[in-house]
């Protein structure tokens, strides 16, 4: 465990602490190698998500537009023949 300086008062604190005892100023927490790639994939695999649920979320709807033209067309010939 080491010391740094309080960016706002300059008293020396712990690196562990998540305030300064002296001024109370909120000090950053740094993040660890992993926690930082964890959010990377973590943004990437939300970016594909979306991706493939907008993919599927049309192939649903042009299904259904498929499906309402086909029924027209057959009400359609019925009613002519």
């Amino acid at each position: 465990m080491s010391l740094i300086d309080c960016p706002e008062c300059q008293k020396e604190i712990s690196e562990q602490a998540k305030s300064c005892p002296n001024c109370g100023y909120p000090i950053p927490v740094k993040k660890t190698k992993y926690e930082l790639e964890c959010e990377r994939q973590s943004t990437r695999n939300a970016g594909i998500n979306a991706f493939f649920g907008a993919a599927i979320g049309l192939l649903i709807l042009l299904g259904v537009i498929i499906f309402v033209l086909i029924a027209i067309g057959s009400f359609i010939l019925r009613l002519t023949f």
